[in-house]
C-alpha cells in the first residue's frame, strides 16, 4: 500500500518525508505540482493469470484515464528479454492532475483488483530534467 499513501500523502499535503528522495510532501507538490509528469507501472503477472479478465481491467482503467482531467497519453510495452513483464506509463500534465486520479475510490477499487493478477509490482514518477526539460528531436 505504499504506493497508495504516498499520494495519499501528497494529496493532504502533510509533511512526512518521502524517504526515497528525502523530499517532504510538501516539497515535492512545490516543486510538481504544475510540471508534466510520467507515472510508470512496471511489474510481471501471476503464472495462472486469466488474461481475459486481466484485458477487461486494464480496458477499464484505460477508459478512466482518458476522461480525467490532465490526462496526455498511456503507452504500454512488453519486455523483449523477460523481467518485468510489463511497462506501462502514464503522462499527465501536472503531478496535481495524476494525484487527484489516483485518490478517486473508483481507481482505488481498480488498482486493487490489477494487483491480484500481478506481482513485482514497481511505481516510479518521472518529472523533467533540470538539465533537459523539453524533448530533442532531429
Amino acid at each position: 500500500m505504499i504506493f497508495t499513501n504516498l499520494f495519499t500523502l501528497i494529496v493532504i499535503k502533510t509533511h512526512f518525508f518521502i524517504l526515497f528522495n528525502y523530499l517532504p510532501v510538501e516539497n515535492l507538490l512545490n516543486i510538481w505540482s504544475d510540471k508534466m509528469v510520467e507515472v510508470t507501472f512496471t511489474y510481471d503477472f501471476h503464472p495462472n493469470i486469466d488474461e481475459k479478465a486481466y484485458a477487461t481491467l486494464a480496458k477499464k482503467a484505460t477508459a478512466m484515464m482518458l476522461s480525467a482531467k490532465g490526462f496526455i497519453e498511456f503507452r504500454a510495452h512488453r519486455n523483449m528479454t523477460g523481467s518485468p513483464h510489463v511497462r506501462r506509463t502514464s503522462v499527465w500534465a501536472s503531478l496535481a492532475d495524476w494525484a487527484i486520479f489516483a485518490q478517486q475510490p473508483e481507481f482505488q477499487k481498480l488498482t486493487a483488483e490489477f494487483r491480484s493478477y500481478v506481482t513485482n509490482l514497481n511505481v516510479m514518477l518521472w518529472g523533467p530534467s533540470p538539465i533537459t526539460p523539453d524533448p530533442i528531436r532531429p
